[in-house]
């Protein structure tokens, strides 16, 4: 729904726009990937923060962070296989 709401805010031919068509050029995707690795590096900083916190307070219990830590984790080396591999 936001990625919805942010294509129509921004207009046609804006740079969100085009990345969601896929037809930016390639300032626009970069932008994009850029974007999406910052926000990467910002739910790998939380899931830590989450864990260090759950763990100080339940006794070392950190829930729910193993998965995104584990998912993240297996993300990025498959990706830098393939991206590799694509080069």
């Amino acid at each position: 729904m936001t990625a919805i709401g942010a294509y129509l805010w921004a207009g046609r031919d804006s740079d969100v726009a085009a990345i969601m068509r896929v037809a930016g050029d390639e300032r626009q995707r970069r932008l994009d990937r850029d974007a999406t690795a910052l926000s990467g590096l910002a739910m790998g900083l939380v899931a830590i923060a989450g864990a260090i916190t759950s763990a100080a307070r339940d006794n070392g219990d950190i829930g729910g962070y193993v998965l995104i830590f584990f998912v993240g984790g297996v993300t990025y080396v498959v990706s830098r296989f393939v991206l590799k591999r694509r080069s």
